[in-house]
């Protein structure tokens, strides 16, 4: 949270040192809402946030049970990748959910005692979901380990995660 105040900070500053510069305040506006678009699809939910935090080496492997990473009780996670469209995610998870996810998003969904406990949204670059050629979504218990692989792409750190079988 007080990274992604700081960036606004520093985006304003920017975007005014442009209009003073040009004299032109559609320009630091512009600029503001093409930065701010990109903020939005690094938007990284709490569980994402804790496997970045988790994963300190580049090139390195980690494991761990996934509900470390949760400081509630759930039963299942469902990870699912949007687009989706009227009950599709209802007919998956088996409870009432009216709402669609949209193309580009991904929805936590944590449910226990056949109950919603928690939901998030994202846009990270850290997907737990299956791809989405073979399934709208990704189903984890709470006894599942995941095993997470940082690594270094020309200059870029990718995360792949992987459910581990037991």
């Amino acid at each position: 949270m007080i990274r992604r105040i700081l960036s606004i900070i520093i985006v304003f500053f920017y975007c005014s040192i442009l209009a003073t510069i040009f004299y032109c305040s559609v320009c630091s506006i512009v600029v503001f809402f093409i930065y701010r678009s990109y903020l939005s699809f690094q938007d990284c939910n709490d569980l994402e946030l804790k496997i970045k935090e988790m994963c300190v080496e580049t090139d390195s492997v980690y494991t761990t049970p996934l509900a470390s990473l949760t400081s509630f009780e759930w039963e299942v996670l469902y990870v699912i990748s949007g687009p989706t469209v009227d009950n599709e995610v209802e007919e998956l998870i088996g409870i009432s959910y009216e709402e669609v996810i949209q193309d580009g998003e991904r929805q936590y969904i944590f449910i226990n005692d056949d109950q919603i406990v928690k939901e998030y949204s994202s846009h990270c670059d850290i997907n737990l979901s299956k791809h989405p050629a073979y399934a709208i979504g990704q189903k984890y218990s709470n006894t599942s380990l995941i095993q997470v692989e940082k690594k270094k792409i020309k200059g870029e750190v990718y995360y792949q995660v992987e459910e581990i079988k037991n």
